[in-house]
């Protein structure tokens, strides 16, 4: 490899990124030799770099070294270059991207002690933390790298920093099955009760990893049973994990031939023994594992028959009562009554219909854990997607109705989440029918479709819970702001004003299809009456949530947000063309009415419309940014905004530039036509118009360079006057 040519500094920028691609391949094939010459030739022909210079994607080459175990690189940065050892970058884990990891972090996340050693040696910090506050010794729990966390203990780390939700070193090693960690921490003074943010211990996730040595060990050195914020013991953990060993272990353990309703009771508040309730509770659960989890519908049923025959064992000798408070019948769920006994059971066993099973464990788990529980929601959603998937769309949609107003009517911290992903379901399998429903495939799954699957109704709904989703999520973020969950905050912000945009996008989509249905109706009325209803509810959402002035962490609003390809679309499948001018304008409308601004900028200071011609101006179509621009200019927007200061993100000169470009090529096109003795169609050569400054806008101008007094201006105009 000739590095004095590819260091020539008379060559165009872009080889600098070629440079930085072989220096941090070398880095990950430990080609030390390689790596150590580019970095000294391109110091040599440039004394003025700086560390900056040697960033790609976020990373560093000392961060690259230590996830490679590359010893000599690490060395070569840190001691002949003065690379410091505390410089964060952002690393890939197989499928999770870190950010903010202090090199130490990776070198221990990827078991590299030599590196560790050195990273100490070098000046470390041994409790340096990442973006969601893991520690390296947390990382190294994380993984199983029983060396490091010796090392790492031994020179002070701190065993009790935990992560962003409060989840421990111990917690960890718990759920990941490492044993000999778990003893090292605990003879280190590891609290074996501590309990993270959900309320969950050391023994719920010991519970939920399946480890019944972990589990031993952890009750011997005084672990206590406790419940998290869902009224969950580690029993019950481990009875929702499928973990019948486990099960096996405690109830044999904690259950001792007692009838005395006040001994069990004081035994019971003490830790040392398991509820005769508990006990029927966690077999009806672990039978809902079986069923739900692993599969095995026979298996469940058995694991019923035990919890009805435990039942009625203790109910003779009267701690419990013989009938247990069944689920109420749900429509959405075939109004199927809960089992009550053994012979129900035993029923079940013969008829064996695993539809009606399937909605019977969604009944009693429901029941045993609530709705605040993510498995609740989970598996109910699931099963909707299994219906789903074998073309019954209409039940799939019933089951998620019903998930989406429970989780609106129980809305609390623990379920912020649980809503969201239900969102996102709902917004996903919308994207999924408007693809298929107009393809060929489709109607060999799904024959007789109804003329639109997704209904107006549905998508306003799911619209309503998303907006309910992002006010209750700021107000309680604001309550109790965490410096190291805002990354968070904004991701979550930003899903969810991508969400309502992309319902947008689906509303005005169904809202099209009705219309062209109600056009072929004779009594139409009442069906237009329904849609105008529809419509007018989903401004009204709209409107609330707009006079926030709500934004995402970039600053953008909803109208910066719609504007993205990504509305347009679900995961897989583009579903309506870019941009999507009908929900554009109902956007535009309603910020027109609510804030009176279409200009609003962004954190850098971009208004939507610049956003757009920044981000798509040079791939799209150049009549659709003609369309794009008409629109935002017949709502009041202020096309030649930064005409004169920003003019490479201009709305009004980018078009101009792209519309004579296209005029040109139609030019030439005729003018080959022509010459080929062609007949010329003169509409197919059609031009565009180029767009000249608003005569508002001189005015504005005017105004200005002539001092005059526009103080007593209504606001808006002020606004506008002073843009120029």
């Amino acid at each position: 490899m000739d590095f004095s040519l590819m260091l020539d500094s008379s060559l165009d920028p872009s080889v600098f990124d070629d440079i930085l691609n072989h220096i941090y391949s070398a880095i990950e094939t430990n080609q030390t030799n390689i790596c150590t010459t580019l970095m000294r030739e391109y110091i040599k022909k440039w004394p003025n770099w700086e560390f900056k210079d040697f960033k790609k994607s976020g990373s560093t080459p000392l961060i690259c070294a230590c996830q490679n175990g590359s010893l000599s690189v690490a060395e070569f940065l840190v001691i002949n270059l003065g690379f410091p050892v505390s410089d964060c970058g952002t690393v890939r884990f197989e499928h999770e991207v870190i950010e903010d990891a202090p090199p130490i972090w990776v070198a221990s996340a990827a078991g590299h002690i030599a590196v560790v050693k050195f990273l100490l040696q070098s000046g470390a910090d041994v409790n340096a933390v990442t973006s969601t506050n893991s520690t390296s010794l947390r990382a190294a729990c994380f993984d199983g790298h029983l060396d490091i966390v010796e090392y790492l203990i031994e020179n002070g780390a701190d065993l009790e920093i935990a992560n962003q939700h409060n989840h421990t070193c111990l917690m960890i090693a718990c759920y990941k099955k490492h044993f000999e960690i778990v003893k090292v921490l605990v003879k280190n003074g590891a609290q074996v009760n501590r309990r993270s943010r959900k309320g969950n211990t050391a023994l719920h996730d010991c519970a939920e990893g399946g480890c019944v040595e972990i589990m031993k060990f952890l009750l011997d050195n005084g672990a206590t049973f406790q419940r998290d914020e869902y009224n969950v013991s580690p029993l019950m953990a481990a009875a929702i994990s499928a973990h019948t060993s486990v099960v096996r272990f405690i109830m044999d353990t904690y259950i001792t031939p007692i009838t005395d309703e006040t001994v069990i009771a004081e035994e019971v508040d003490r830790g040392s023994r398991i509820s005769p309730r508990e006990q029927i509770d966690v077999l009806e659960m672990l039978g809902c594992s079986m069923i739900d989890k692993k599969q095995d519908l026979l298996e469940g049923l058995k694991w019923w028959r035990r919890a009805s025959e435990m039942r009625t064992l203790y109910h003779s000798v009267g701690l419990v009562e013989l009938l247990k408070d069944i689920a109420q019948p749900v429509e959405e769920m075939e109004n199927i009554v809960e089992y009550q006994s053994v012979e129900d059971v035993e029923e079940m066993m013969q008829e064996y219909n695993p539809d009606h099973i399937r909605m019977q464990s969604l009944l009693v788990r429901q029941r045993l854990l609530g709705f605040k529980h993510p498995d609740t929601t989970y598996y109910i959603r699931y099963r909707g997607a299994v219906l789903a998937d074998s073309g019954d769309y209409e039940r799939c949609l019933e089951l998620w109705r019903y998930v989406l107003r429970n989780l609106v009517n129980n809305l609390d911290p623990l379920c912020c989440n649980i809503l969201l992903c239900a969102i996102q379901s709902y917004v996903e399998l919308f994207g999924f029918l408007f693809y298929t429903q107009k393809h060929d495939r489709f109607r060999q799954v799904y024959p007789t479709p109804s003329p639109n699957l997704v209904k107006l109704e549905d998508v306003l709904s799911v619209l309503q819970a998303c907006i309910v989703l992002y006010k209750f999520h700021k107000k309680t973020s604001s309550k109790n702001p965490v410096e190291q969950s805002i990354a968070y905050q904004n991701k979550t912000d930003h899903t969810c004003m991508k969400l309502m945009c992309k319902l947008v996008v689906y509303f005005s989509l169904v809202k099209e299809d009705d219309l062209k249905q109600i056009e072929l109706k004779s009594d139409s009325k009442k069906a237009l009456d329904r849609v105008e209803l529809f419509t007018e509810q989903m401004e009204s959402l709209l409107s609330d949530i707009i006079s926030y002035d709500i934004r995402d962490g970039d600053g953008n609003t909803l109208l910066h947000v719609i504007m993205s390809s990504d509305c347009c679309g679900a995961e897989r499948h583009r579903i309506t063309e870019y941009p999507h001018l009908p929900a554009i304008e109902i956007m535009l409308k309603l910020y027109r009415s609510v804030i009176y601004d279409l200009d609003l900028g962004n954190k850098e200071h971009f208004s939507a419309l610049e956003l757009f011609f920044k981000q798509s101006g040079d791939s799209s179509e150049c009549k659709q940014l003609q369309q794009v621009l008409d629109l935002f200019e017949n709502y009041g927007s202020h096309i030649d905004y930064d005409a004169e200061t920003r003019t490479d993100f201009c709305p009004l000169l980018k078009y101009n530039d792209r519309a004579l470009k296209y005029n040109e090529s139609q030019e030439y096109e005729k003018f080959l036509a022509i010459a080929d003795d062609q007949e010329v169609n003169e509409e197919d050569f059609e031009k565009l118009p180029l767009k000249i400054r608003s005569l508002k806008c001189l005015s504005a101008k005017a105004v200005l360079e002539n001092d005059c007094d526009f103080s007593q201006m209504c606001e808006h105009l002020r606004s506008y006057v002073l843009k120029h």
